[in-house]
Parts: C-alpha cells; structure tokens; sequence
C-alpha cells in the first residue's frame, strides 16, 4: 500500500497511498507504476503537477491612511503555498494618484499628498501559479478644514437654533 521509491540515495515509502484500484501520489513529477498480478504485469506512467495558486491573506489592513512626511507601513501579507513559493517572484506596487511611490526594505512607504493609495502584491510558487492581493485607501489630511464653516464648527449642518 506504500510503494518503495529511491530520492537522493534514500529509500522512502511516504510517496504514494494505494486503495486498489486507485494511486493517490502527492508528489510532483512523472512516475511509472508497475500493477502485479501474478505472472502479469502492466505498466502505467502517469504526471502529477501542481495547479494550486498560493494563497495571500492580508493581516494588517488600516483603516485610515494620512498625510505625512513620516513612514507608514504596508499591511502583513500571509503568504502559503505547499509546494514552496519564489520569493524572486514577488511583485509589490504602491501608487498614489497613478503614480508608483517607492517602498523600503522595510514595506514603508511615504504618502506625501491626498488621493487614492493601491497597493497590490502579486507571488508565484516554484511551478509558476501566481496569486495577487490588492487593496485601496484614500489618503486624508488631517489638517484640512472646510473655509465655509464658522469658526469652531466642524460641520455645516448644524444651527445656533438647534445648540
């Protein structure tokens, strides 16, 4: 039920899961299988690939982004994928208004004026299945405040009959 194969000079057996008629293998590759029965034999190749994308799940999301001269970071993305992913894939763009903003080592980024702020990151595994992530904010100034209001409101509708 658990065939003997040979991976680097070591015998393993954890390959394959047989329920007759049926061979499970979670292995990539192409393999041959010999099916015994008596004096016959039958043999069978057959090519497992992986067709999983990996999966990302944003960790971090912060509900508001603002104005500043300091650096903000990026949301933690969670990133798995069972067959092993390649990191020299990845692909990360931030823009604001269009236009691509730089980002650190560190996944931080300035937002130096209004506007609309993407981000979107995209990753491949070792087979070349590719998974993106994005998301999208509006950058605020928390400094602005409406010229038509009186002074002291923070709205414009409200009364000095209804205070």
């Amino acid at each position: 039920t658990s065939p003997e194969y040979e991976e680097n000079g070591e015998t393993k057996t954890d390959v394959y899961k047989s329920h007759f008629p049926a061979l499970y293998c979670n292995r990539v590759g192409t393999w041959t299988v010999d099916y015994i029965y008596k004096e016959e034999t039958i043999t069978k190749k057959f090519e497992v690939k992986d067709t999983i994308a990996p999966t990302l799940k944003m960790m971090s999301r912060p509900y508001d982004v603002w104005v500043s001269e300091d650096k903000q970071n990026l949301p933690a993305i969670d990133t798995t994928d069972a067959s092993g992913l390649d990191f020299a894939s990845m692909v990360k763009t931030v823009t604001l208004n269009g236009e691509k903003i730089s980002v650190d080592m560190l996944d931080r980024y300035v937002a130096n004026k209004t506007g609309e702020l993407k981000y979107k990151l995209s990753i491949k595994d070792i087979y070349g299945n590719e998974s993106t992530i994005e998301t999208k904010w509006n950058v605020k100034d928390q400094s602005w405040k409406d010229t038509k209001l009186a002074n002291g409101y923070l709205a414009d509708f409200d009364s000095q009959s209804r205070i």
